[in-house]
């Protein structure tokens, strides 16, 4: 993914840099350039996406009327044949004002696209605002379904358009927050990234900070260069306007990247490879040390939670170490409560997350940089539980379906039986069969299922209940066999 520009002609001309960096996008106002110089970008980078930004429309916020604003792009257009077809919608719309905010802009969105079609223009919809439209990683919110309408108007020559900053820490740092957040864009269409970089806001450093004075030269090529190799992970990414070159107003001069233009085209042909922390791997590994068995699969989780918190769970006693489940930094450790996760840990992979919940103890902290195996947190039963077990979900951030989680088994155990150990191939066994083997035990003895299992010695424990009865019942079988036809539980009152 070749950087991209958004540029001025103001300056500098940039024709011969565009030459040199063959960028994916070109993207240019109206305002400061001509049709003659569009041609000789599209001689310099005949296979650039150009994206006009007609500024008198882009840049005022009335939505009042879609259709005269199209035809104003039209009419500006008509004497012009070497500039863009490809135009911006509004910029970043504060969509963030309540959901009619969101169904105002929705509607004149739709309006405008079909009429510029009318006109056989193709556009760049959403410019939506770095981290933006809200996608509330713990579930409560999810915002893109109030796009469908203009997600389909759209056509094979349209993207959406998104802008995407990051802070000192770098892409890397910030993925998937204000930067990586296209993946979880349901659409099938292209996207362009046509605002890109680094700004200082994010380090609460000030407004326009830029990089200038922030990061050297060689740092921010980092950043750019490692960015563009980082979305190569998402094949609708088709281009990206780096913020920006050359520039119209003083205010932006720390932005401006013509400092850095000869590292960029030098270090070019580096963003052709893909960045291998973004690559979701085949395996993982098993989050607990220890465990009985898998006590409710993903699929039912799927079936009894509609709103998310899907994936495993795994029985395993209070205090068992619980493992990251590949390379990361802890994200987050968070105390719901007696409510929902309980304590819940949460690792940034870079390719997604994972998340340990009813966690009783955290023994890595917010921050600390962890390898697969490694000891994060002790197994409890805080929250939402009924007894201690380990509840794990894996959220790749390439999982475009809301709520994002996929199942953690083929993952943990695999797929291609020749790839398995004996432990795993049983383990897959078990999960295969979805009706947890305490479940069974309780209703071999006529007892209703508490839901929760141990390990005492050599033994499986479980509780029971009886219709009309107080107290319950504890269920005992031998530990290791799980062939209900032939153990015989044993069953005592509490």
């Amino acid at each position: 993914m070749r950087p991209g520009l958004f540029t001025f002609k103001i300056h500098h001309d940039c024709i011969a840099e565009i030459k040199h960096l063959q960028p994916s996008v070109v993207k240019a106002f109206a305002s400061v350039t001509s049709d003659d110089w569009w041609a000789s970008v599209a001689d310099a980078a005949p296979n650039a996406i150009r994206v006009l930004v007609h500024g008198e429309i882009s840049d005022n916020q009335d939505l009042s009327n879609a259709d005269a604003d199209a035809d104003a792009t039209a009419k500006y257009l008509s004497d012009k044949p070497h500039c863009p077809r490809t135009v911006i919608c509004k910029n970043e719309y504060p969509i963030w004002n309540g959901a009619d905010a969101r169904e105002t802009w929705s509607a004149y969105m739709v309006r405008w696209i079909i009429r510029m079609h009318s006109h056989g223009l193709h556009v760049v919809a959403g410019e939506f605002n770095s981290g933006w439209p809200r996608v509330s990683l713990l579930d409560d919110v999810n915002w893109w379904p109030d796009f469908a309408a203009v997600d389909n108007v759209l056509d094979a020559g349209d993207y959406w358009g998104l802008h995407e900053y990051w802070g000192k820490a770098g892409p890397l740092g910030w993925w998937p927050w204000t930067v990586g957040r296209h993946l979880r864009c349901p659409t099938a269409h292209n996207i362009l990234i046509d605002e890109c970089g680094y700004d200082g806001n994010t380090d609460g450093l000030g407004y326009n900070q830029g990089w200038v004075g922030v990061l050297t030269s060689d740092v921010y090529a980092d950043h750019i260069i490692q960015y563009h190799r980082m979305l190569l992970s998402d094949p609708r990414v088709k281009g990206t306007a780096l913020f920006l070159m050359d520039y119209q107003d003083r205010k932006w001069t720390n932005f401006d990247i013509w400092p850095i233009r000869e590292q960029l085209i030098a270090r070019a042909p580096e963003c052709d490879t893909i960045h291998p922390a973004v690559v979701m791997p085949a395996r993982i590994h098993l989050p607990v040390t220890s465990y009985v068995r898998i006590t409710q699969t993903f699929a039912e989780h799927k079936a009894n939670n509609p709103r998310g918190g899907w994936g495993l769970d795994f029985s395993c006693a209070t205090g068992t170490d619980v493992l990251a489940a590949a390379d990361g930094t802890v994200d987050k450790n968070l105390d719901y409560g007696g409510l929902s996760y309980g304590k819940m840990a949460q690792v940034n992979h870079l390719w997604g997350f994972t998340r340990s919940a009813h966690l009783n103890s955290f023994t890595a902290t917010k921050g600390d940089k962890v390898q697969e195996g490694q000891h994060i947190a002790e197994s409890g039963t805080t929250g939402n539980s009924t007894g201690p077990h380990l509840h794990f979900e894996v959220i790749p951030f390439a999982n475009r379906v809301w709520p994002y989680r996929v199942d953690p088994a083929p993952l943990i155990f695999g797929t291609e039986e020749e790839d398995m150990t004996d432990v795993e191939r049983q383990r897959v066994k078990e999960h295969a069969n979805s009706i947890p083997f305490s479940f069974k035990a309780c209703h071999k003895v006529g007892l209703t299922w508490g839901g929760v299992e141990w390990i005492e010695g050599n033994k499986l424990v479980t509780v029971g209940y009886k219709a009309g009865e107080t107290g319950e019942y504890r269920v005992t079988t031998p530990a290791g066999n799980y062939d209900i036809n032939v153990v015989t539980p044993t069953v005592e009152k509490t």
